[in-house]
């Protein structure tokens, strides 16, 4: 028999290793730990596998000329089917302050409201200034029949519902510093909201009926738009003033 070149070690089993080399551990196990392993695997792999649960964010750019709909178009279905607007405006100073007075709403609805909008304007007071330091109200009005006021919200000194039949409309109230505006810029605001032109300083009467209320001068607005129409600019209508 030939001797061995290199010293060996014996291993469980009977298997000869080489010196230097470590016996390999046989590692017996159960055939519950296999399945218990393979359960372990399957969830494993299906919780790290989220692609179809990845949320994606698209954004969609709004397509150019598409008009914007005011509160009023969204919710009414006459505004939505014609696509016309009209607002009855106001405009009062008084001491520091300026107040402004704006309706909106379908062509007919205001038309059925005119009267009552310049009855309510003229009937406006300002108390006395000993009035107001006691806590009472800086201006005062008489509300017409189905009128409903609500209390001051954000910028408005009030909202008043008016209720027509079925319909509802609301009037706001607020008022600005009187030394940072002017009525001729109001009034072009205003026209600019229903697409109407500007106008300049000698063409406002022609545009506005003017009449004296507590000893100031009010300034209204009676102005429609016509939007569907497809024209830019001077796609309004103005009522005949009285």
């Amino acid at each position: 028999m030939t001797a061995q070149n290199h010293t060996s070690r014996k291993c469980a089993g009977g298997a000869l290793r080489p010196t230097g080399w470590g016996c390999r551990r046989r590692i017996h196990v159960q055939p519950m730990c296999l399945m218990s392993l393979a359960v372990l695997s399957a969830v494993f792999a299906t919780g790290c596998d989220r692609s179809d649960q990845v949320i994606r964010r698209y954004r969609v750019t709004k397509p150019a000329g598409l008009p914007q709909q005011s509160r009023l178009t969204r919710l009414n279905p006459h505004v939505q089917s014609t696509g016309r607007e009209r607002m009855l405006g106001a405009i009062l100073p008084h001491g520091e302050w300026m107040w402004f007075f704006k309706l909106v709403g379908p062509p007919e609805l205001l038309g059925r409201q005119k009267e009552n909008f310049e009855r309510f304007i003229r009937s406006i007071t300002f108390p006395a200034p000993a009035a107001k330091d006691d806590g009472g109200e800086p201006i005062r009005w008489k509300l017409p029949a189905g009128w409903r006021q609500l209390p001051a919200s954000g910028l408005r000194y009030a909202t008043i519902v008016i209720s027509d039949g079925p319909h509802q409309l609301e009037l706001s109230v607020t008022a600005l510093a009187r030394s940072a505006n002017t009525v001729l810029a109001n009034v072009n605001r205003w026209r600019q909201m229903m697409s109407l032109p500007a106008v300049e300083q000698e063409e406002l009467p022609r545009v506005v009926k003017q009449f004296t209320v507590s000893g100031e001068t009010a300034t209204l607005v009676d102005i429609e738009s016509k939007p569907n129409e497809g024209s830019q600019g001077h796609d309004g209508a103005e009522s005949p003033r009285q």
